[in-house]
């Protein structure tokens, strides 16, 4: 039986690293299927969900079917979750499913840093740390060899243009006047349609993203902790076009920390 999961534990952490989700989580169905004996293709009690970020709404979805009955009477219910970003409130929503879980359940959960979980979370799990990718990994629908790392510098994004965009980092960086100048710069383009509402949803999420980088949340005091909780709505509310993109970039300019 694998070093990584020989005890068979409910819950594991599996950190991607500088390694695609995607790479991940192909070796570890292929991990489970010749160590655990696992039956993945075609199995109603093994599921495979991946995100980009991981809210709370996908979070308690994520409990409901986990407190679904199992289809097989023997073999075990797999849930492998790919998450680059989980979320303050997802998190705090998967407390409880993974401090009682259901027997003969598992959740794999593949994010690139376990240093973006909440210390709570993180003692609920173990933590895979050296979960290394090859450079092809056989899976049961045949060869799938790692993609080399695409070069994004010279292909044009239709996510933020760094004309109307600030990056993340001076952004943070910014006082609150200067965050504000740049908001009346992003939305006087919205008005002039130089950019799409779904631009500005983007960068939020690029600067929550840069936000859980600048230090472990275990690190976080306790108003940051509630600061970031805000900042994660936002987030969500950055996904709703009926939202006010204006209402919600000033929010994001008053509540993100400076860094």
């Amino acid at each position: 039986m694998s070093a990584f999961f020989a005890d068979k534990y409910h819950a594991y952490v599996i950190e991607s690293h500088i390694s695609q989700p995607s790479e991940v989580l192909i070796k570890l169905l292929k991990t489970l299927e010749d160590e655990w004996e696992v039956s993945v293709k075609g199995n109603p009690d093994f599921s495979t969900i991946s995100y980009e970020r991981m809210g709370v709404d996908e979070a308690r979805s994520l409990v409901g079917q986990a407190s679904l009955r199992s289809v097989s009477a023997k073999g075990p219910r797999i849930f492998a979750i790919s998450a680059s970003l989980i979320t303050i409130e997802a998190q705090n929503a998967l407390l409880k499913l993974l401090e009682e879980p259901a027997p003969n359940t598992h959740f794999f959960i593949i994010t690139d840093s376990a240093s973006r979980l909440l210390p709570t979370v993180k003692s609920r799990m173990r933590i895979i740390s050296d979960f290394i990718i090859d450079s092809t990994i056989d899976s049961a629908s045949g060869s799938i060899s790692t993609a080399p790392t695409e070069d994004k510098s010279e292909k044009k994004s239709s996510s933020v243009s760094v004309t109307v965009f600030p990056t993340t980092k001076i952004f943070l960086a910014a006082s609150m006047s200067e965050r504000l100048v740049m908001v009346q710069a992003i939305i006087k383009a919205l008005e002039k349609e130089k950019i799409e509402k779904s631009d500005i949803g983007r960068f939020i999420k690029e600067v929550e993203k840069n936000i859980y980088d600048q230090k472990p949340i275990s690190a976080w005091t306790e108003d940051e902790q509630l600061a970031f909780t805000f900042i994660d709505r936002i987030a969500d509310y950055g996904q709703d076009r009926s939202s006010s993109a204006k209402l919600l970039l000033e929010a994001l300019a008053l509540f993100a920390p400076k860094f």
